[in-house]
């Protein structure tokens, strides 16, 4: 009998491979949802049994490029991604699907009707925290209709505890829970040593705003930050502890703001390059947002790695990241008074600031990609192996 070639067992062992779609949308050419994303498809082409395919649509982020210019979504530009996508998907096995809910609950929809049709296995990844926020705005049929179509999928992948709670219970019992992951940092800063006569500096970041209006409310915080500011600069001796550092594209009106006031400092649109660079250069991270949607945010999990502790609204999706008087402090959402008082007990506490950094530090650890990733190609019921 003729041995087989070399080239022919590698040919056997392609043709033995599960093959994988993996569909994703991120908004930014670089940034958070790009750096998850790409993570996972690193991770999944490192499994030897597994073939991996990506398509990109070019759903864009809503309101902000890069450089924070206004950008529409090009939908027949995704449609016709789409179809091309859907095209592909005769030559998979699974298909998974990772988006926000937007455009999990728009296009997302037509892969997993396709898949059910194909008989493929589907899987949808959905980030942020509310997973049907998005579906509250449609008529009630319609919205009935959305997920049901969800129900036809074999795996369902939520962010936070809110959104698989907010499904109904059909839907709910085939969601898991996975929480947003970031890389590690290989090179870890200690925990920082303040000393008492030191400013303490507070880091804010807006980049990717979904309100951008010239009225100068912003659904991130950062007007309700400005206010907060303002209450500390009452008392001098307060204010000289403070400083604040803004960095992404903001509204006209607050930037204007910004500049009227001593101690706070705009840098404008930050590149995810940079990103971690400027957080190091600051204390602690203020997440004062009002958008009820927050997932397990990327900004908060990078702070906590950089031993930052952070000041957080006490919204659902948040509140399952910070761990009150642990890794940072939770305040009642949208109350500027409560904001200023947190951000005065870390300026002048020596010592809960230290505990606190060092808290950010340990918690890091459950956000991190090598923690997540196993559990999130799990709850995809993604075939990693030669027996599965």
């Amino acid at each position: 009998m003729r041995e087989p070639s070399e080239s022919g067992e590698r040919s056997d062992q392609a043709a033995a491979r599960k093959r994988l779609l993996l569909i994703g949308p991120p908004p930014y050419k670089e940034g958070g949802s790009r750096v998850s994303f790409d993570l996972l498809l690193e991770h999944l082409r490192g499994f030897p049994h597994l073939a991996v395919d990506d398509f990109y649509l070019p759903v864009h982020h809503p309101l902000r490029t890069e450089d924070g210019a206004p950008t529409p979504i090009s939908h027949s530009r995704t449609v016709v991604r789409v179809l091309r996508a859907i095209g592909r998907m005769r030559r998979v096995d699974a298909v998974i699907f990772v988006g926000s809910s937007d455009a999990s609950f728009s296009y997302g929809l037509a892969f997993v009707v396709c898949a059910k049709l194909l008989r493929k296995h589907s899987a949808v990844r959905i980030t942020g925290g509310r997973a049907v926020f998005s579906t509250t705005r449609l008529p009630p049929f319609i919205r009935t209709a959305c997920l049901a179509v969800f129900r036809m999928a074999d795996a369902v992948v939520v962010q936070t505890q809110v959104a698989r709670n907010d499904f109904p219970t059909a839907l709910r019992s085939k969601t898991t829970v996975v929480g947003g992951f970031r890389p590690w940092s290989t090179d870890p800063r200690p925990t920082r040593q303040i000393r008492h006569d030191e400013k303490v500096r507070f880091a804010c970041v807006v980049r990717g705003v979904p309100d951008h209006r010239s009225s100068g409310f912003d659904v991130k915080g950062l007007d309700l930050l400005l206010d907060s500011v303002d209450r500390i600069s009452a008392d001098p001796a307060l204010r000289e502890r403070i400083e604040v550092h803004v960095y992404g594209p903001c509204a006209a009106v607050l930037n204007e703001r910004i500049k009227q006031m001593p101690g706070v400092f705009a840098w404008g649109y930050l590149p995810y390059s940079n990103f971690r660079a400027a957080l190091d250069q600051n204390g602690v991270l203020i997440f004062p947002s009002r958008y009820v949607s927050e997932g397990h945010p990327g900004v908060v999990i990078e702070a906590l790695m950089a031993g930052m502790p952070v000041i957080a609204s006490d919204l659902p999706g948040p509140s399952e990241v910070i761990r009150h008087e642990e890794n940072g402090l939770l305040v009642r959402t949208g109350d500027a008074a409560a904001l200023a008082a947190a951000m005065v007990r870390l300026a002048t506490d020596d010592e809960l600031l230290r505990l606190l950094s060092k808290g950010a530090r340990d918690s890091a650890s459950d956000f991190t990609q090598e923690r997540v990733l196993p559990r999130l190609v799990a709850a995809l019921g993604v075939c990693v192996s030669a027996q599965a």
